[in-house]
C-alpha cells in the first residue's frame, strides 16, 4: 500500500501519542483535521447560514456539539467507541446539511462522506 507523508512533520510525534501509528491512522487523524477546519468555519459563517436568531443559535450548538464529539475522536478513541462517535459525526452532519437545504433526498454517498462511503444513518 501506499505510504502516507505526513502533511506537518511536527504532527508525527503527536499522533503517535494519541495512538495515530499506522497510514490509516495518521490518514484518519489528517480527514479530522480537515473536518474541524470546515466546522470552524461554518461555525464563523452561522450567521450568514441562518439570518434568523433562533436558527443561528440552533446551527452554532449543532456545530459545537459535533466539535465535541470530533475532539474524542483526535484525542484517540478507537475500536468500537472510534466506529460510534464516528458513525454519530456522520449522522449529525446529514442532519445539519439537511436542515441548511446542502443535502436533499438522502441519496447514498451525497454530501459529505466524512469517514468513507456508507448508507444514509437515517434510513
Amino acid at each position: 500500500s501506499p505510504t502516507f507523508v505526513h502533511p506537518h512533520p511536527s504532527r508525527r510525534l503527536d499522533d503517535a501519542l494519541h495512538g495515530f501509528v499506522g497510514d490509516e491512522e495518521v490518514s484518519r487523524r489528517h480527514g479530522y483535521s480537515g473536518l474541524r477546519a470546515n466546522l470552524t468555519a461554518m461555525l464563523s459563517e452561522a450567521t450568514h447560514l441562518s439570518p434568523d436568531e433562533a436558527a443561528h443559535a440552533s446551527l452554532a450548538a449543532a456545530v459545537e456539539e459535533m466539535l465535541t464529539t470530533l475532539g474524542e475522536l483526535e484525542e484517540g478513541a478507537d475500536g468500537d467507541e472510534r466506529q460510534r462517535l464516528e458513525a454519530l459525526l456522520e449522522a449529525r452532519m446529514a442532519q445539519l446539511l439537511r436542515a441548511l437545504e446542502l443535502l436533499s433526498g438522502g441519496q447514498d454517498g451525497e454530501g459529505c462522506a466524512v469517514f468513507g462511503c456508507g448508507p444514509d444513518p437515517s434510513r
